[in-house]
């Protein structure tokens, strides 16, 4: 999934670029130092999530276990996304912007690409991280008597600062503070 959401973020780059204009070319060059910390950050909260075992679309709730490489994720989604106050989020803007100038027909092409990147992060995140629809059902399905024997142990949460190895940790959390402080000072991109 990380290696189509590289290949969408380097689409919207290319546009720009293929678009020219001040606005698009500063939007390409926003967008890949953006797309750069939020791949970054995505791909160091999933090495953080597979410290017990690789990551796929069956694993469920490992914020349980790997606190900051959920949030991490999360960070990283969003601002790979381009919602407002992340790192992508200023060259987006421009993006968009120099779309719509184009023709309403390549904005809406972007505009159809951000909605099922949205789509696809959403479900990852759902389902991954946060647990899924498949504990619910468990739950329900098993009688109220017996919940407790009929199911397996849930891990116990882990502290934020110990659920990733050390370096790791360090490389998720300043990732996640650059995410944030470009989209506050995009400047800085």
């Amino acid at each position: 999934m990380l290696a189509f959401s590289t290949i969408t973020g380097a689409g919207f780059i290319v546009l720009g670029v293929t678009l020219a204009g001040t606005f698009g070319l500063a939007g390409a060059a926003a967008g890949a130092a953006a797309d750069a910390l939020a791949m970054g950050l995505l791909f160091a909260s999933v090495a953080g999530g597979e410290a017990d075992g690789p990551l796929t679309l069956s694993s469920r709730g490992v914020a349980r276990t790997h606190p900051l490489a959920s949030a991490g994720f999360v960070a990283g989604a969003v601002a790979a996304i381009g919602i407002p106050f992340t790192a992508s989020w200023a060259g987006h803007w421009r993006l968009y912007a120099t779309a719509l100038a184009a023709s309403p027909a390549v904005l809406t092409v972007l505009i159809v690409a951000t909605i099922l990147s949205v789509l696809a992060y959403a479900r990852v995140i759902a389902l991954v991280w946060w647990g899924g629809e498949e504990e619910t059902a468990a739950l329900e399905a098993v009688e109220p008597e017996h919940r407790g024997e009929a199911l397996a142990p849930v891990a116990s949460p882990r502290s934020v600062w110990a659920s990733e190895p050390a370096p790791l940790a360090f490389a998720v959390a300043l990732l996640m503070a650059a995410v944030l402080a470009a989209g506050v000072f995009p400047r800085i991109l």
